[in-house]
């Protein structure tokens, strides 16, 4: 294999790998611990950056995007009726964690530094604390402002699986974009007419293989 054709191919691995819409796992495996793990609910804007952000903490097990915020509603909504609008969800990171490491006023802090909804945001996008018990609520009530509200939580419905660590795989994802496309552009004079077809059959690869995710990787529970 010439180093062309070794590049085209490391890409495209690249590019494959951030992909899961055959089921493989869309994150790494979690241990089991024997502390008990509590849960926290907010919505804080776009669920994109604020469940990549509670993903990092420490002592937090997971952070879930989701849907939140809809008592009426008994069966799961999909991303397109939550965003259009028609429902009363909000979009939601639920956020396990352990409690002897981090705390749920400490999760309220790091909410406060990264909720930018506004007072006037459509429903979807509200900031909202959904405390699960009376101990949440006295701890949420400290962290009200024009732009945060406080409802009882209701049934949280895990996204579509794309939805899921969004930003970290498109943070993978998008310079491959951006360099395949670049390629698939280059002067004659700089890159083989055959090297430039190829960059951009592995660019038009890329975005249906991103298709394809939402269309098989949409199930919400």
């Amino acid at each position: 294999m010439n180093y062309p054709s070794l590049v085209l191919y490391l890409l495209l691995l690249h590019v494959v790998s951030t992909f899961t819409p055959l089921g493989c796992a869309s994150s790494a495996p979690r241990l089991v611990s024997l502390r008990a793990e509590k849960t926290a609910i907010v919505g804080a804007g776009c669920f994109w950056s604020p469940q990549e952000h509670f993903a990092k903490l420490p002592g937090v097990k997971e952070a879930v995007s989701g849907y939140c915020g809809d008592a009426k509603r008994k069966s799961p909504p999909s991303y397109a009726s939550v965003s259009s609008g028609v429902t009363d969800f909000v979009e939601a990171v639920q956020i396990s964690y352990d409690p002897s490491l981090i705390t749920y006023e400490d999760l309220l802090k790091e909410f406060e530094s990264v909720n930018d909804s506004a007072p006037n945001s459509k429903r979807q996008y509200k900031g909202v604390i959904f405390v699960q018990d009376e101990e949440e609520e006295e701890i949420a009530k400290n962290f009200v402002k024009p732009n945060v509200a406080i409802e009882p939580a209701t049934k949280f419905w895990k996204a579509e699986g794309y939805h899921q660590n969004y930003w970290p795989k498109w943070k993978l994802r998008l310079p491959v974009f951006l360099l395949l496309l670049v390629g698939s552009g280059n002067p004659g004079e700089l890159m083989p007419e055959v090297a430039q077809q190829a960059f951009f059959y592995l660019y038009l690869a890329a975005l249906v293989a991103a298709v394809i995710e939402r269309k098989i990787d949409n199930k919400v529970e």
